[in-house]
């Protein structure tokens, strides 16, 4: 708690004791991560080692220094370097790092870089010019990069990371102006600097869940991230916004081109979506839990594997299973085609241990289902977090699915939304973001910068599909269609 009124005699934190709540176990550990300034034997040089990354080839470290722009001005870059890069070639011919700023070696055991001049940093460490507000912007960043880094580890377990700031003043994020009003104090106007624009959002489990929140209009949002056949639902109801691509100019300088031809099948001239992630639906399984390799979705009625699978509580994906197995198109309007499909999943009910859609990850990493209906993405992470577990994308074809950004019709933030956008598609950004995620980036600037050559060249994130066959994107079937495929699917969830 704080007391931060210009009345008080108690501008500072009042009370904020980690030990105290750390003992009464409110909370179950505490990390603490500082910045330390250093001197140097250079002029006013200024480096900052943000981290060091490690992978199977040689570890790089993350720097940032001072840039010759355009103008000639310095400006603070962060550049990922390796052993032998020269931060003199780097800045532009900065006079600063003439003198030896060549990288001799890059240390993960200490996470430490060391330059041919002697100079040595360490991981949090900034030598040369830096002020109080350099300083800041810096705990700001790394603040935000480790609760991120924490939370993408723990969120999965059900565990819940808290950052916090410490400060010295609370005046400083926080004041009060002449009439006793709050503003922003000088950290709270540098964070927005850095960080631009709040950002809120809401998550959906599924398209079928977010159309009519976004369609009533009672919360105006200005970007969704739909998948194919929805974005179709959308333009054909007036829902969307033309792309101004003069305004989101690394959408078209980064997506590869095959991604926005994948898109015309739901968007005919691109007017509407960038695409943001795409993959395929597929089959997850664990090897040790099964006989034999899983290859088609045949094997989902093998009563071997009885309360051991797990599939998709959502009526397309669950459809499309069905359709793909009786050799039918997954966007078919038949009849026939849909009641034998109907009749399918039905046949196949009492095998079902449960209808999930992101339970299915922890499920499977867990070891409580054989087999599990997935997205491709999830299944990167789940076999890094359990080496036993086997994506395949089955012998009968399966859906290949693309979520994109869209601007909607009545966005009172337009222009926020396009900067937002923009900022997504730089190289740097989804780079950060497929690591997060693990879905396919369509952005081919940001694969380039992967290091990991095994996650570049994975099969299950970035595949070769013109080895398979009878691949299909899904398309809007029309308000008709829709109730048809929901009537059918409440038969099968009811029986």
């Amino acid at each position: 708690s704080a007391t931060h009124k210009s009345d008080s005699i108690y501008n500072m934190v009042f009370r904020l004791d980690a030990m105290e709540a750390y003992n009464r176990r409110l909370v179950k550990k505490i990390a603490v991560k500082g910045i330390t300034e250093s001197g140097t034997t250079a002029t006013d040089s200024f480096i900052y080692l943000e981290s060091i990354n490690l992978s199977k080839s040689d570890p790089t470290a993350t720097l940032q220094f001072e840039v010759k722009m355009a103008s000639g001005a310095p400006k603070k870059k962060s550049r990922i370097v390796k052993i032998g890069d020269n931060l003199y070639d780097y800045s532009g011919g900065l006079e600063e790092y003439r003198n030896g700023f060549v990288v001799k070696q890059i240390d993960g055991r200490d996470d430490s870089v060391e330059f041919l001049n002697g100079i040595k940093i360490f991981a949090g460490d900034v030598i040369g010019a830096v002020d109080e507000d350099q300083i800041r912007r810096i705990q700001i960043r790394e603040t935000i990069l480790s609760h991120l880094q924490r939370e993408r580890q723990l969120f999965y377990k059900g565990i819940k990371v808290l950052s916090l700031f410490f400060i010295d003043e609370v005046a400083n994020y926080r004041e009060y102006d002449a009439a006793n009003q709050p503003v922003n104090g000088k950290y709270a106007i540098m964070f927005e600097e850095e960080y631009g624009i709040k950002v809120i959002y809401d998550e959906f489990e599924t398209n079928e869940s977010m159309y009519p929140k976004v369609e009533s209009g009672a919360v105006a949002y200005d970007i969704a991230c739909p998948s194919d056949y929805m974005i179709s639902r959308m333009i054909q109801n007036g829902m969307l916004s033309e792309i101004n691509y003069g305004n989101i100019p690394n959408a078209k300088k980064n997506i590869g081109a095959q991604y926005f031809e994948q898109s015309r099948g739901f968007d005919p001239e691109n007017k509407y979506a960038i695409p943001y992630c795409w993959g395929t639906v597929g089959i997850l399984y664990n090897r040790t839990m099964v006989e034999e390799p899983i290859t088609c979705w045949e094997q989902l009625w093998d009563e071997k594997y009885a309360d051991n699978i797990l599939m998709q509580d959502s009526v397309r994906d669950a459809f499309m299973v069905a359709e793909k197995l009786n050799g039918h198109s997954m966007n078919t309007l038949d009849p026939a085609e849909l009641e034998a499909a109907k009749n399918l999943l039905i046949e196949q009910k009492p095998l079902v241990q449960a209808y999930v859609v992101d339970q299915v990850r922890d499920k499977m990493i867990g070891g409580e289902a054989a087999i599990g209906v997935i997205y491709s993405g999830e299944a990167i992470y789940t076999q890094k977090e359990n080496p036993d577990l086997v994506y395949v994308i089955p012998e009968e074809g399966t859906n290949v699915w693309i979520d994109s950004w869209v601007i909607l019709k009545n966005a009172p933030n337009k222009e926020n939304a396009e900067k937002f956008i923009n900022f997504m598609c730089r190289e740097d950004i989804a780079l950060m973001n497929f690591e997060y995620i693990t879905y396919s980036t369509p952005n081919v600037a940001a694969r380039e910068l992967i290091e990991e050559e095994e996650i570049k060249n994975s099969e299950i994130a970035f595949p070769d599909l013109s080895q398979y066959g009878n691949l299909e994107t899904y398309v809007y079937l029309g308000e008709d269609g829709d109730y048809l495929y929901n009537e059918l699917w409440k038969e099968v969830k009811a029986y």
